[in-house]
Formats: C-alpha cells, structure tokens, sequence
C-alpha cells in the first residue's frame, strides 16, 4: 500500500511540475529603490531611526540615478 501512496504521489509531483513554466518560478519581483534601501539600512543598522534615516533617502537617489542597484 505505501509503493502505491509513492507511486501516486511521484506521478501527481511530476505531472504538476510539467506544467509550470520558467516565468511561474518568478515569484517576487526586484524591489523598488525604496524598499531596497530600506532593507539594506535594516540589514545593517538593525532599524530606522532618526539617525539613519537620511542614509534610505541617499540610497534612495544613487538607485533612482542607476548608480546603485539592488537584485
């Protein structure tokens, strides 16, 4: 009964992945320029604060003039 369960669920995984394409992996999309310096202030600083705030926004400008990219 289990080899049968197995072969079932084998069978169902296979089928269902066939039909997905490349562009179905591509699940999230590249962040905007604001979310993506926000996380890396984040990532560094731990938080927002007053004290960083003015790094998101400097972040913010380089990605928006393509001098900063973040994928």
């Amino acid at each position: 009964m289990k080899k049968v369960f197995s072969i079932i669920a084998l069978s169902a995984m296979t089928l269902s992945l066939s039909s997905f394409t490349n562009q179905d992996l591509l699940i999230f999309e590249a962040p905007t320029c604001f979310e993506g310096a926000r996380a890396l202030v984040i990532m560094t600083d731990g938080q927002i604060n007053l004290s960083n705030h003015r790094r998101v926004l400097a972040y913010t400008r380089a990605c928006e003039a393509g001098e900063l990219t973040f994928n």
